[in-house]
């Protein structure tokens, strides 16, 4: 069997099925529609044999904070089955690295980052988005 391989887990479902139970009723309670909430797997420290059982049991956005980490788990997430968020400090020039990998870095908090995230991005052709925090 593939490492990267889409198996769920019982108790991870079970889990995930509860958590999608709360946002609902936390949604209804607030007055806003469940669709508007995102549910995010924070992945550090979990290895990606974990994090595809969650992608199995439909979670569909990872975040990821530790660059080297992130490296190695992300070829054996399975392609096209997630959105990859970067949420972790970020250097400048660890940017290179990960750009082309993750749909949003949402840590940006000076403007040589957002910078060198802008010509990484030119660079590549691609559109991208961050959160300035």
């Amino acid at each position: 069997m593939r490492e990267n391989q889409l198996i769920p887990d019982a108790d991870l479902a079970e889990n995930i099925r509860d958590i999608r139970q709360r946002v609902a009723l936390a949604a209804q309670k607030s007055g806003r529609k469940e669709s508007d909430i995102s549910i995010m797997a924070v992945t550090k420290t979990v290895p990606a044999q974990r994090v595809n059982q969650a992608i199995a049991c439909g979670l569909t956005l990872l975040g990821e904070n530790r660059v080297q980490e992130f490296l190695e788990k992300y070829p054996l997430y399975p392609p096209k089955e997630c959105s990859v968020h970067f949420i972790g400090g970020l250097q400048t020039n660890k940017v290179k690295y990960i750009v082309d990998k993750v749909d949003m870095i949402e840590s940006v908090d000076r403007l040589s980052l957002a910078e060198e995230i802008e010509k990484r991005c030119r660079a590549i052709g691609k559109k991208w988005m961050f959160f300035w925090r």
